[in-house]
C-alpha cells in the first residue's frame, strides 16, 4: 500500500456517520418486520450470524440467509436454503 491510499481509508472511517438505531428504533423494525435476510449467514456455530439466525427463528421471523459460497455449495443454515444474493430471494423482505 502506497501512504496516500491508507491515508484515504483512514480519511474514510473517520467521515463515517456514528449508528443511529438505538433500541426503541431496532425493536419497532422487528415489531413490523417477518421476512429478514441474514447477508453473511456462517454455518459455523461460533459465528454471531449463526446465533442470532437462530435466535430470530426461535421467535418467529422467517429468515433467509445469504451466502453466495454456502449457496453454491447447496448448504443449509438452520435446515434453511441459502441464497447466493438478496436478488435470488423469493420473497420481498422487510
Amino acid at each position: 500500500k502506497d501512504q496516500d491510499s491508507s491515508e484515504c481509508i483512514c480519511n474514510y472511517r473517520t467521515t463515517m456517520p456514528p449508528f443511529r438505531n438505538n433500541d426503541a428504533v431496532l425493536k419497532r423494525m422487528l415489531s413490523k418486520s417477518n421476512n429478514i435476510a441474514l447477508v453473511g449467514a456462517s454455518k459455523n456455530s461460533t459465528r454471531a450470524s449463526y446465533e442470532i439466525m437462530g435466535l430470530l427463528l426461535n421467535h418467529g421471523y422467517t429468515v433467509f440467509p445469504v451466502n453466495p459460497i454456502l449457496a453454491n455449495q447447496g448448504e443449509t443454515v438452520h435446515d434453511q436454503k441459502v441464497y447466493a444474493s438478496l436478488k435470488d430471494i423469493p420473497v420481498p423482505i422487510d
